[in-house]
């Protein structure tokens, strides 16, 4: 019993590589070796690990039986948990089969989906990673979401770790599959300023389509003249294009347009200085500091 205990741990700690035998232990005329492997799966299918902590393994099992009202009420406790239960959100959000309730689920975790996608697209899993992005921008298209803009902060975000660990095809591939996107948004909703920044200044950031970035720029701030932050993309557009008095002169409008934000000051600073190597600022930090 004691051997076969250990074994089973051993297989249940490896995780994903252990499947295939797991699935041959289920077709095993021993029935508890049977048994121990369904059982090793349906855990590793919710993300049920060894070392998961008691609390979050009583939850998985509400989840995994419970109706969709239960499903979803589980998963809020579970992202409640923290760190502690991030394996679990994972296995849960990739093992989903009602699209409706994935669907669900992945808005209620807003930014913590990007989190997830990145990290499956940097160890190379391309097919979870696209399964949840296809969720995620399922009905992103209406106007009335922000999935879209999810979508740009990931590839903002991601391309650029990937150009550092030099796959750069893998960044081509997430950049054209976002640039796509919009594309088609910008096409069915052409007065949707919010989506011509966003295809904007992801092309500027990862230095990509760098003329739909101008255009797309321009027909933001031509829709809604006086946002900062649609001024600040066309801004950038013009520095990278070496246009240093008209990026100048935008920056110089977001600054009276929002005097408490550090973010554009900075910006300032960076395009007078001409310096086209200097970092950008971080806008997490200096953005909406004082607003």
């Amino acid at each position: 019993m004691k051997v076969r205990e250990e074994a089973s741990n051993f297989l249940w700690s490896a995780g994903t590589a252990a499947e295939p035998a797991l699935q041959k232990g289920i077709k095993s005329s021993d029935a508890e070796v049977a048994w121990r492997a369904r059982e090793i799966l349906s855990n590793l299918k919710y993300g049920i690990r060894p070392d998961t902590p008691e609390e979050v393994r009583q939850l998985i099992k509400q989840y995994r039986d419970g109706d969709n009202e239960v499903r979803q009420n589980i998963f809020i406790k579970l992202l409640e948990t923290g760190d502690k239960a991030s394996g679990a959100l994972l296995a849960i959000i990739i093992s989903e089969r009602n699209e409706a309730l994935r669907r669900n689920l992945l808005n209620q975790m807003g930014m913590r989906v990007n989190e997830i996608i990145s990290d499956l697209i940097i160890q190379g899993n391309w097919a979870d990673a696209e399964k949840i992005l296809e969720s995620v921008l399922d009905g992103a298209n209406d106007p009335t979401s922000r999935n879209d803009a999810l979508f740009c902060m990931l590839v903002v975000d991601l391309a650029p770790k990937l150009e550092k660990r030099d796959r750069k095809k893998e960044a081509d591939k997430i950049f054209s599959k976002a640039f796509d996107f919009y594309q088609t948004i910008c096409a069915d909703h052409p007065q949707l300023a919010s989506c011509h920044n966003n295809l904007a200044w992801m092309a500027v950031v990862c230095q990509r389509e760098m003329e739909q970035a101008l255009t797309h720029a321009q027909k933001a701030v031509e829709t809604v003249p006086n946002n900062p932050a649609f001024l600040d993309t066309l801004a950038e557009i013009r520095f990278q294009r070496k246009e240093i008095k008209e990026a100048v002169e935008l920056m110089k409008k977001c600054v009276q347009l929002a005097p408490k934000a550090g973010y554009f000051r900075k910006q300032l600073k960076r395009f007078e200085s001409g310096d086209l190597a200097a970092k950008r600022p971080d806008e997490d930090e200096a953005f909406w500091e004082g607003k």
